[in-house]
């Protein structure tokens, strides 16, 4: 009897230690990086075969992250090459274009099988809280019209809502929000 009364207590402790215990270490972790990120557009109108400015300052609010990424995306546009330059940057790799259907650079989140449209990422890896970074662009629509662009901010881990910015707003083709920012381009 003696055997099944100690079988049940280490059964119940094991239980306990499986269930119970790691969740609720989970809910009082509260460490977590938190980036965020502010947008300049140098003008609301342009003319076609202008270009405008566009600058990304980023912050990470909280605690470390492994990296941050910052994705200006252009979905007017197949590759970016022939219309976005970069003017500056501080992150710690330089960016990189990506034209659509290249395989992203990091996959953080969902992940996805390859960029919708053009894109630049930025990374910066080891971002201590209040670390800040930037990225400047000079940006030549090709057509009249409306002329959007997306930006948004990530940061590893990715284990928590506040990882990722903005935290709500509209989707991007990778599910993820983002800020649009929209140039009118006149003929």
């Amino acid at each position: 009897m003696k055997v099944l009364v100690v079988i049940a207590a280490v059964a119940a402790y094991f239980a306990v230690m499986v269930a119970v215990v790691p969740p609720l270490y989970l809910e009082s972790y509260t460490s977590y990086p938190a980036p965020v990120h502010s947008v300049t557009v140098s003008d609301d109108v342009i003319s076609l075969g202008e270009s405008f400015r566009l600058r990304v300052d980023v912050v990470n609010d909280r605690d470390f992250a492994d990296f941050v990424v910052t994705s200006v995306g252009f979905p007017g546009l197949e590759d970016a090459g022939a219309h976005v330059d970069l003017v500056g940057y501080d992150f710690d790799l330089p960016p990189r274009y990506a034209a659509a259907g290249d395989p992203p650079r990091s996959v953080y989140g969902a992940g996805s099988d390859g960029s919708a449209y053009a894109s630049i990422e930025s990374t910066s890896s080891d971002v201590g809280a209040g670390e800040r970074y930037h990225i400047e662009l000079s940006v030549t629509p090709p057509a009249p019209g409306d002329f959007a662009v997306h930006v948004k901010t990530a940061a590893v881990p990715h284990s928590h809502g506040m990882a990722h910015f903005p935290h709500s707003g509209p989707s991007d083709a990778q599910g993820e929000t983002v800020e649009i920012h929209v140039v009118s381009v006149v003929p």
